[in-house]
């Protein structure tokens, strides 16, 4: 009999990608068999936070996909509400840096505990990387350009 493969969904925007994106992700590979990375529009991107991510939603794709620990790259089109994305992949686990814990994560994907145990899926957090953020390198820029 053939052993189902386990699949881990990790939504982000993932701008300017960095080495905590990669122990993310690395992270994510070593829960699951398939890591499948949900990026947010960059519509949803502008509206979430005020600005439009640096890199595009196409360049952000590109990268992600070159990224070993990635298997699949997709697009949570549905902005606030990812349920369809999430549906889409069906995954095991949901992943998430433990900057974000609890209902303020649920909300902010539009879930509720209800809707993780009736799709059998579980939240798992990982420690999140302080030294380095996609704002900490653009402050880095800033400084350096002028």
């Amino acid at each position: 009999m053939k052993k189902k493969l386990t699949k881990v969904y990790v939504g982000g925007t993932f701008d300017l990608f960095h080495e905590g994106h990669v122990r993310l992700l690395r992270r994510a590979k070593k829960i699951a068999d398939i890591v499948i990375v949900a990026l947010n529009t960059d519509a949803f991107v502008l509206h979430y936070k005020g600005k439009l991510p640096v890199m595009s939603l196409a360049e952000r794709m590109a990268v992600v996909k070159a990224c070993r620990y990635v298997d699949i790259v997709d697009v949570n089109e549905g902005g606030a509400d990812s349920k369809p994305c999430i549906l889409r992949n069906m995954p095991d686990f949901i992943l998430h840096g433990d900057d974000w814990k609890g209902d303020a994560l649920l909300r902010q994907l539009s879930i509720s505990t209800q809707f993780l145990k009736t799709h059998r899926i579980r939240m798992v957090y990982v420690r999140y990387t302080k030294r380095i953020s996609t704002t900490a390198l653009k402050e880095r820029l800033k400084k350096q350009l002028l």
